[in-house]
This record gives C-alpha cells, structure tokens and sequence, in this order.
C-alpha cells in the first residue's frame, strides 16, 4: 500500500502599504502603476524587430521570441562580494531558470478548498485497500478514568508541581480533571469503530483557553474526514476545513499521514547535488514517480520544482534513502515560487492569515511516504496576458544593492554583543535565481490577490552564531527566497506581508 502525509491549510491577508528604500533604483511600490507598466508594448526596435514577415502587401506575424530570448537573460550568473567587514559573505553561482515561454502573465487567484469527489479520489489513489475508520473521539469510561488517574498522579504533589510548571499549569489540570469527572457518567463503556471510504463528515473540534475568570470552553466544527488503521504502522487524518466555522481562516486545511517513518527535519534538508546517485532509490526516480502521481490524479497544473534530501539521514540509512520532493503550480507554464509560510495583517496579531501554497512528497523506495499540501488556490481570470518586464541586467543591479541595504548594513558588531548574543557572520550561497508568479496582495483585497511576475533568489543560508564569546555554525537552506523582486516595477516584496 502506498503511504503518506498530506498536511494542508489555507489562510488570508489584509493588505496595507509598507515603505521601500528610496534609492532612486528602487520605486515605490504601486499596484495601479505597476499593472500599467505590465502592459506597456516594447517599442518595435527594441522587441518586435524578425517578428513580422512582408509578402508584398501582407504581413504574417511570426512566434514571439522566448522570454529568455526578449530579454537577454543569460543561463548563469556569478558574483562574490564580502561586505560589513566581511560579517555578510555574498556568493552567488547561479542558475537563472527562465520558463520556456514567450510571454507572462499576471493572473488574479482566490483561495480554494477541495471538491469532495477529488477528496474520495485522492484518498483510494493514496490508501489503496486498506481498511480505514473513522477517528472517534468519544472517549469511554475506562480511558477517563485512566486519564484521571494520570493526571492526580502528576499533581500529587501540589507544591513541586507548582514549582516545577507554576501556579496556572497546576490550575488547569484540576480544571480538567473536574470536567474529566462531569463526563464520566455519561461516557460509553466501548466504541464501535465505522469503516471510512473517504467520505466528508461533520467534525467538532472542543478547545479550552485561559479568560480572566477561569478556563473558557470553545466548540467549531467544521467538514472533513478523519481517519485510521486497526494497524498501528500507519494512520490518516485528512481535514477539510469548513469556511463557515470559527476556523474559517484556515480554509480548505487537511492533513494525511502515511506509515511511521522517521523522517528527515526540513531544516536538515538541501537540494541534491548533481553529483549524488543511490542504487537502490535514485533521485530521478522520486521525481519520475511524483510527476506520475500528479499525472494520475489528473493535477497537471503542477509541476516538480525541486529534490532535496538530508544527508546525515543518507549517511545513516544509505540503503533506505528518503527525499522531499517539492512541487508548485503552474500557470501558462510558468512556475509560481516556492515560498514555505504565510502573509498576514501585522497591524493586528489575531488577524487573518494566508498561507502560500505548497505541495510536497516524501518518497522512498516504497512509494509515497508522505504527501503535504497547503492552502490551494484557483485561478479566477487573467489580468495582463504578456507582462512587460524590467532588463534582466537592472534587476540584477537591484538585487546586489538590496543586499547590502538590507542584509549587510545590520550586520554591525559590538563588544557586548560578543558577550549576550548575535549573528558574527552571515553567507548566502545562491544557486538559484529564478523567474516565477508570486502572489501579491491588492490594496483592500482579502480573498483575492495576483499572481506577479518576480526574481527570486534561492541558496544555503550558513549564519555563525555567538554567545559568550563561543561561536556555533549552522548551515540551513531557506525555504523562501532570500530576496523577491518584482520584474515589472522592480520593487523589493516582503513575502511576509505579501507585497
């Protein structure tokens, strides 16, 4: 059987205007003008110059130029630069992936959920025939009874309790232990567990939290399987939440788990090298297999945007090797960026939030170890169907003054912070720049937002740490570009706040 982890959520962002450097490179950032600036026609000799044929009196339009083509983008870039006194190290050996089109668009997108035939297909395309049930969280009289005694155990003694966890944590496990024993008589004595086909249920999610009167009981529901094996080797959640509930933020959010396998920790993973091969699970064949799998689910729209595994995980398990295989949607056959997080309202902590949409794999030789999918979204219309972009040459110029504004120019250090903590050192290694549709937030816009043409700029991120004069290093790779920068207006995006 087939096994997996499909983690989902969805969330959204108010926008609100944010300031930019105001280098004279560097404009100011303007949704009406850069849209504007994306439909500007390139004069004829600097664009259209073999494009149109004559025949006597006729003329016959003839393909656009690719991307890579109309701007002169080159197949790599390289650059070094040591700055703030060599504490930021820049090298940049790159790959510059250009989408082999001949035009870009901008596309606004929605957030979306999940159709409850897609939901059922992909559920039986992932489990196979194994047996699932629903998870009930009815709990019977003996596990109350267990968890009472567990948690009287723990308090036994109140005043190391206190002392050890403090004075609130001792209160909430007595408030729980009352609610435990209200409960108690009206708990089954069993059980009965109900087959599972992938069917959408009404889910109620119970929550407590701390008001200035004593432990408040919170109830949402929302619309979603979840489900398990009797085999204690693997287990599935898949949730589906529903917009109208409590939750409604995180709209369309699922998970599923596959069998229990250790895997590697995200920030433990890098890209793999060219150079690394594995006889008995190559990574060629975890992205065959990916693209097979999307293939079969009729998920076209998306396409293998990169391979990463863990090394001290390959070291330990050379024979049973594992990668994390990161998909992307596509649109017009451009890639949207990988971005691992979310936008949100910083004016307002409890505001909504959106997450980025990201489709991840864990494979091995076995198959689909896991799958992970977060906040999808639906292309509603196209706004400009071939964007105007900036020279390859100016954003590049943007990029390395942007990273010494940015990076470089904090990176100022003094004796005290020798002593109480800071960052003595910190190197980017870029590899990747690539041009893709990052989502951007319209001013008043809530649900929606467009998909802009950017730079991104991908690579391992080594920082040196100090504390006490003793220095650690640590080399992770980022799962958000370094920088983004629009290609239309070549403004700097902050994909925390989403423009």
């Amino acid at each position: 059987m087939k096994r997996m982890i499909l983690i989902l959520s969805a969330l959204v962002l108010l926008l609100a205007c944010v300031p930019t450097p105001t280098e004279d490179f560097v404009p100011q950032k303007d949704t009406v003008a850069m849209l504007e600036m994306a439909k500007t026609t390139p004069a004829p000799e600097e664009d259209v110059v073999g494009r149109v044929q004559t025949e006597g009196d006729r003329y016959t339009a003839l393909p656009l130029p690719s991307l890579k083509e109309r701007y002169q983008i080159p197949e790599t870039y390289r650059y070094h630069a040591d700055l703030a006194d060599g504490h930021f190290v820049l090298n940049v050996d790159a790959k510059v992936l250009v989408p082999d089109v001949s035009a870009i668009p901008i596309v606004r997108v929605e957030r979306s959920g999940f159709d409850p035939a897609f939901i059922r297909t992909l559920f039986q395309n992932l489990c196979g025939d194994a047996e699932f049930y629903y998870l009930d969280r009815t709990y019977t009289k003996t596990q109350i009874a267990e968890r009472i005694k567990y948690l009287s155990e723990n308090i036994s003694d109140e005043q190391a309790y206190s002392r050890e966890h403090g004075a609130e944590s001792l209160a909430d496990v007595k408030a729980e232990i009352e609610r435990l024993k209200a409960s108690y008589a009206d708990a089954p004595d069993s059980v009965e567990p109900v087959r599972c086909y992938g069917e959408q249920q009404t889910i109620a999610h119970n929550y407590i939290t701390n008001g200035a009167d004593g432990p408040v009981s919170h109830e949402s529901t929302s619309l979603g399987i979840e489900a398990y094996t009797k085999a204690m080797d693997r287990w599935f959640v898949l949730l589906n939440t529903d917009p109208d509930s409590p939750l409604g933020n995180r709209k369309g959010a699922y998970l599923i788990y596959g069998k229990v396998k250790s895997r590697p920790d995200e920030i433990g993973c890098f890209p793999v090298p060219d150079t690394y091969q594995n006889d008995s699970y190559t990574p060629q064949q975890a992205k065959a297999d990916v693209e097979a799998f999307l293939k079969q689910n009729g998920m076209d729209d998306f396409a293998v945007w990169s391979v990463l595994y863990a090394p001290d995980q390959v070291k330990e398990q050379p024979d049973d090797p594992m990668y994390w295989v990161k998909c992307v949607r596509t649109v017009n056959g451009v890639n949207t960026s990988f971005i691992r997080g979310q936008t949100w309202d910083t004016t307002d902590i409890l505001g909504p939030m959106w997450e980025y949409e990201i489709l991840s794999f864990w494979m091995d030789r076995d198959g689909i170890a896991g799958m992970d999918w977060h906040a999808p979204i639906q292309v509603c219309d196209t706004v400009v169907e071939n964007a105007n972009l900036l020279p390859f040459d100016k954003i590049m110029k943007i990029y390395l003054k942007m990273v010494n504004t940015k990076f470089a120019a904090a990176m100022n250090i003094t004796e005290p912070d020798l002593k109480y903590g800071a960052t003595t050192q910190n190197q980017y290694d870029i590899d990747r720049i690539e041009l893709t549709l990052q989502r951007i937030q319209e001013p008043n816009e809530w649900d929606s937002a467009l998909l802009v043409p950017v730079w991104s700029f991908y690579g391992v991120n080594t920082r040196t740490e100090v504390e006490d004069y003793i220095e650690t290093t640590e080399s992770t790779y980022p799962y958000e570009p370094m920088l983004s920068i629009n290609a239309i207006d070549g403004t700097v995006i902050d994909v925390r706040k989403g423009y």
